[in-house]
């Protein structure tokens, strides 16, 4: 009895060892995919305009819809597998995704002419046809990635994901130099989706063939279905936003409102997606038992507050004056639905992203259907009013109706299926508003006095989160609340792979007060 509770205790510790080195991976990859993608953005807002951005946007929306519609997420349903059940489905699975993307190539090539013509901007038909290379190249990437994730050897995500985002920050920086012209955005995106579809094959030494035996698929349905539901309704939900906005405005809307909505969730889709790859690649390795789960969605809600609330303080503060330093003028039109949607990513990074994570690992996919399909219900009762008489804005305030009514019933089924401790979430909440909020009336005399210098208003910003942080630490110290005990097992994690030097600051900083405790 006693060597099999030191075995689990030593597979707990693999576990959570992996998913540090994971999430200390992961963590890189976000900060090199929201380097090159804003850093190449902020360039080229001002060699592009918002119409640019906007066309875009809208040639996707089809091949976005049709990809949906036909992708059955067995990759997904492969990751839950016991180790080496997933071999005998590797082929046929490929098969499957490339077969499928060749027909959805097809038929967005073919159908471009109905799509720009709804949308009213005909001249751009060459780029809508092309749409379909994306969903192409998507389609050729190597099943054996899996085991980036069943393995929790996100290095390798993160060499992948650098080819795909460096290509297109650099095509699209060069190329928006060179003509000025929506191609340069499209051209480096798609590059970057071919780079790392190669990049697949070369970091893992899974060769596909073709195999047509898709009755082997059938056992991974009842898993898959659900997923599937949920992928679908989620991108049904934003189909309908695109379609609607792009139908009833101009592409200039359309790009304000897909940008915005970009730079709203910039500091929470990256947690959104750490929380939904890592934390359900860990509870998986940890056969999904209650008490993983149940602290592992704690764990996830501390940092998805503490990153969450002090951006919400910030764009509604001085998001004028920062799209005004960063973007230019002509990007205006996009501050009074960043003040509405900062609210929504927020909403949904902390409670819906997470119990869709917790959902899946605990094997109750269907929960996590039931909150994407409410979210499409609710889009289709307000959108279609909301963006008809209040056009863009109303957009941003169906989005807000709908991440109130689905997070709260996410936090329903929480009680239901893991019972989380709600006084903790509570406390959470108020500890991290309430530090975020004590310089607020310093950063409102220091804008003012800021003549909108870049420098000065980075300087703010630097000063605000360095005084946050340490609010963080203070309340954890005195109140033994927030998320300062969840920070500190993250920077712990992280010291052993930083230099010598900067490791010595950071548990000087940090790590007295708790050994101390």
């Amino acid at each position: 009895m006693e060597r099999r509770e030191g075995e689990q205790e030593e597979e707990d510790g693999n576990v959570l060892d992996r998913t540090l080195s994971a999430g200390y991976w992961s963590f890189l990859d976000t900060i090199m995919q929201k380097v090159l993608i804003y850093g190449a953005f902020f360039i080229t807002a001002r060699l592009l305009s918002p119409a640019d951005f906007g066309t875009v946007a809208l040639a996707m929306v089809f091949p976005n819809l049709l990809d949906s519609l036909t992708a059955l997420a067995f990759d997904t349903a492969l990751t839950q597998k016991p180790k080496g059940d997933e071999r005998q489905y590797l082929h046929v699975v490929w098969t499957l995704n490339f077969l499928r993307s060749v027909v959805v190539a097809i038929i967005i090539f073919f159908s471009s002419f109905l799509v720009v013509k709804f949308f009213h901007i005909p001249d751009a038909l060459l780029l809508f046809q092309l749409s379909a290379l994306p969903v192409l190249f998507q389609g050729m990437t190597s099943i054996g990635q899996i085991y980036f994730f069943r393995e929790l050897d996100f290095k390798k995500v993160f060499i992948r994901d650098l080819a795909n985002y460096a290509t297109a920050a650099i095509l699209t920086v060069l190329l928006a130099l060179s003509f000025h012209s929506y191609w340069a955005i499209f051209i480096g995106n798609t590059a970057g989706i071919f780079m790392a579809g190669v990049m697949t094959y070369v970091l893992n030494p899974y060769r596909p063939h073709l195999d047509l035996k898709f009755a082997k698929l059938k056992p991974l349905l009842t898993y898959s279905e659900w997923i599937f539901g949920q992928a679908l309704s989620v991108r049904l939900t934003q189909t309908l936003e695109d379609t609607l906005v792009g139908h009833f405005t101009t592409t200039t809307n359309v790009g304000n409102f897909s940008k915005a909505k970009s730079l709203a969730y910039a500091p929470t889709s990256p947690l959104s997606n750490i929380i939904s790859k890592i934390g359900f690649s860990a509870l998986v390795a940890t056969g999904g038992s209650l008490p993983h789960v149940h602290e592992g969605f704690h764990k996830s809600f501390d940092i998805a507050v503490l990153v969450a609330i002090p951006f919400i303080v910030v764009i509604w503060l001085a998001g004028d004056t920062l799209v005004y330093i960063v973007l230019g003028k002509a990007w205006m039109g996009i501050v009074p639905l960043l003040k509405i949607l900062v609210i929504v990513s927020a909403l949904n990074t902390c409670v819906q992203s997470i119990a869709g994570m917790t959902f899946n690992a605990i094997n109750k996919p269907q929960y996590f259907f039931r909150l994407s399909a409410l979210s499409l219900a609710s889009a289709i009762i307000f959108l279609p009013y909301l963006v008809t008489t209040r056009g863009i804005n109303g957009a941003a305030l169906s989005l807000l109706i709908s991440a109130i009514i689905v997070n709260c019933y996410a936090l329903y089924l929480l009680r239901i299926t893991i019972t989380p401790v709600f006084s903790r979430i509570i406390e959470t909440t108020l500890v991290t508003l309430g530090v975020a909020s004590i310089p607020i009336p310093l950063i409102i005399y220091s804008l003012e006095k800021s003549s909108h210098s870049l420098i000065i208003f980075f300087t703010i910003l630097l000063l605000y989160g360095v005084c946050y942080l340490f609010g963080i630490s203070i309340s954890g110290i005195l109140l033994k609340k927030g998320p300062y005990a969840t920070l500190f097992v993250i920077i712990n994690s992280f010291e052993s792979r930083l230099p010598i030097a900067m490791r010595g600051v950071l548990l000087k900083v940090f790590a007295p007060p708790l050994r101390n405790k």
